[in-house]
């Protein structure tokens, strides 16, 4: 619980001007709540014992007041309530991705991110609504309680000890449900979200389901999925059913009390028919109390079974960044590289050198280990058996690899659909002459550049969206590459969405290019190797081990 107290304190913390307002709309409610039975009974004995109109037309005057104000106050309850559930939401989710974005790319890649940003959705939602409606309610509602007694006592102590009886009752019958209330809430989540997931997936993946025309087969993987979950849910449904619906028993019996020892009080002129609906009221407020210490206690196992879901994920580490800035990279080199998924050896105390002013061609068949390579030259992998990878001489454990990534390289991958403020960026450069000239580091490969784009069918859609195919992404990026000042140049497999023709092109822009850069390329075109300096075969490598 206090780990759970700390991680929403600082949410809290950050909007606490708007938290501030929210609490005190939330105590003017709350003293309506409280008082406004007194001033309804008061009215029913002034409309029974009582022929003074102007005492009834005051009594009105205040009832509609109070209703008036209780009713402007409860619009900007919900207005700041919402407000608050939405950015904390939103600003907890959003922590929660940057550090997953920061933690071993080799971990974060085995999430599914469909299921995972469901997950985090649903368990941010659930924390912060718990707290935002019971941090002020907790205590508010235990002066509710004390207050309501109170009131009864001093009314009738007979009716308000009957009450305090029904007070242990809850608490014992809760305890015997709490852990398989938290148990089942789990496990319903979980099930949930892998579902939505596999829903998801299918959506995703409706190309490759009509091109197999394998649409009952993978219709009977969800609903295999679907069965699991609705079991859970309907689990959860039932022990949650038996824990609401003590409420309603144990209400029922204590009204039929309430209402033979009230009755009898008034037909023999004990309570006046004003204070008898005050003690109904106020018994029902004690009976709502004492069902939403019950019922938090369920809220509390969700939150808690949310928390704990999102402390799996922040107890991951994020990986070390070293604080060290290059201007420019002269040489790489990877030395007693060794590196493995699980039992599948990838490189063996591989070592190599790469220069700048030079092309290097890296081939092999797939599962070879291209991939794995440049994600190691980068940085993205940095948890080897062994070995260590150097920038100028310097060990990029020290490097603020994240800095360098971001200013000296430039990568295009293989499958890439450009965010569309990176596509407007990128066609406001093409679009500029000026613009491209000035990007641009050698004479003749702006007239180059300009070859290739006449290659894209530029297109800007009404709503501003990313309207490009598959290929046409990757051309741009390959132009979004080409235009930045970088110092290492990553290209995987970038012919595959050109011809002939943009090939050739390519083929003279990186000639020009690679004087002030290191050029790494990936690719099935055996014309790629005509220019390149240096060639790295995998396969002849993974042979040797």
């Amino acid at each position: 619980m206090n780990l759970m107290i700390k991680y929403i304190k600082k949410y809290f913390r950050k909007y606490a001007l708007m938290v501030v307002l929210y609490s005190c709309l939330m105590l003017i409610s709350w003293g309506i709540s409280v008082f406004l039975p007194s001033i309804v009974g008061g009215f029913i004995d002034v409309l029974v014992y009582s022929d003074s109109v102007q005492a009834i037309r005051q009594r009105i005057i205040m009832f509609m007041g109070v209703s008036v104000v209780s009713i402007i106050n409860a619009y900007f309850v919900n207005m700041f309530s919402v407000k608050l559930q939405t950015k904390m939401g939103v600003s907890m989710s959003f922590d929660i991705t940057e550090h997953l974005k920061k933690i071993p790319f080799l971990k974060i890649i085995k999430y599914d991110a469909i299921l995972l940003n469901q997950k985090i959705n649903t368990d941010t939602n659930i924390l912060v609504n718990f707290f935002l409606n019971n941090y002020l309610n907790f205590f508010l509602k235990m002066i509710t309680l004390l207050c309501s007694f109170g009131i009864l006592y001093f009314i009738d102590r007979t009716i308000a000890l009957i009450l305090i009886c029904f007070i242990p009752i809850y608490i014992v019958l809760f305890y015997s449900l709490k852990n398989k209330l938290y148990t089942y809430n789990l496990e319903m989540k979980n099930s949930q979200n892998i579902f939505f997931a596999k829903l998801t997936g299918q959506l995703i993946n409706v190309k490759k389901i009509k091109i197999d025309a394998s649409f009952e087969e993978n219709k009977k993987r969800v609903l295999d999925v679907f069965d699991t979950m609705f079991r859970d849910v309907v689990s959860l449904s039932r022990i949650s059913y038996l824990v609401s619906g003590l409420d309603s028993v144990l209400a029922t019996i204590a009204n039929a009390l309430i209402f033979l020892f009230g009755g009898l009080k008034v037909l023999k002129g004990e309570l006046s028919i004003g204070e008898f609906t005050i003690i109904t009221t106020y018994f029902k407020m004690m009976l709502s109390v004492i069902s939403y210490y019950l019922n938090i206690g369920k809220s509390f196992q969700d939150s808690k079974s949310s928390f704990e879901r999102i402390q799996e994920l922040l107890n991951i580490s994020e990986e070390l960044n070293g604080e060290v800035f290059l201007e420019n990279i002269d040489k790489i080199e990877l030395k007693d590289i060794t590196f493995k998924y699980g039992d599948n050896p990838i490189l063996s105390n591989f070592n190599y050198s790469l220069k700048k002013g030079k092309i290097y061609y890296i081939k092999g068949h797939n599962g070879t280990g291209k991939s794995t390579l440049l994600n190691i030259i980068i940085g993205l992998i940095k948890e080897f058996e062994s070995g260590s990878v150097y920038y100028n001489n310097i060990d990029m454990k020290e490097l603020d690899i994240y800095k360098i990534r971001r200013e000296l390289f430039s990568v295009v991958p293989q499958e890439y659909i450009l965010e569309d403020a990176e596509l407007e960026e990128i066609l406001n450069n093409i679009t500029e002459a000026r613009e491209l000239k000035s990007n641009l580091q050698y004479k003749g490969v702006m007239d180059d550049v300009h070859k290739l784009i006449k290659k894209i069918n530029i297109k800007v859609s009404k709503n501003e969206k990313n309207t490009y195919s598959g290929g046409e992404n990757q051309k741009l990026s390959i132009v979004k590459a080409i235009l930045k000042k970088s110092e290492v140049l990553i290209m995987d497999e970038p012919t595959s969405a050109l011809d002939i023709e943009g090939t050739e092109i390519l083929k003279e822009i990186l000639m020009k290019l690679k004087v002030d850069k290191i050029i790494i390329l990936i690719s099935h075109e055996e014309s790629m190797e005509e220019i390149s300096d240096m060639i790295l075969d995998l396969d002849k490598i993974k042979n040797n081990f």
